[in-house]
């Protein structure tokens, strides 16, 4: 039986005193929930359907109707684009007119986010 780490490189080519970041085992399933969320659908070349596509909300009326419309999209899309991740719970969540606050609870942590 192996002890194998999974390694992979954050995707912000962060640096610290050692280097580029690099990210291991359950860090590296948060680090590519953060990529996802920060990668429109279409804008990944020779994969257009990767990435979210949170865009259609800009000018929606945020209501409570639209959190539940938001949380959906976001499960049923990593379902598709990250499906190594398993998804246990989305919260879509109204802070103002503009903005929502989105959290995704994982096996590896939760990933908040403001959008």
């Amino acid at each position: 039986m192996s002890n194998s780490i999974i390694e992979d490189i954050d995707y912000l080519l962060r640096l610290d005193s050692s280097g580029v970041v690099v990210h291991q085992d359950a860090s590296v399933y948060i680090n590519n929930i953060y990529e996802w969320l920060d990668t429109p659908e279409g804008s990944v070349f020779g994969n257009p359907a990767w990435g979210n596509a949170l865009d259609r909300y800009k000018h929606e009326n945020l209501t409570t109707d639209l959190e539940v419309s938001i949380e959906n999209h976001v499960l049923r899309k990593m379902l598709v684009d990250l499906p190594q991740i398993p998804v246990s719970g989305v919260k879509a969540e109204i802070l103002s007119f503009d903005q929502f606050a989105l959290s995704i609870k994982t096996p590896f942590g939760v990933v908040e986010r403001t959008i």
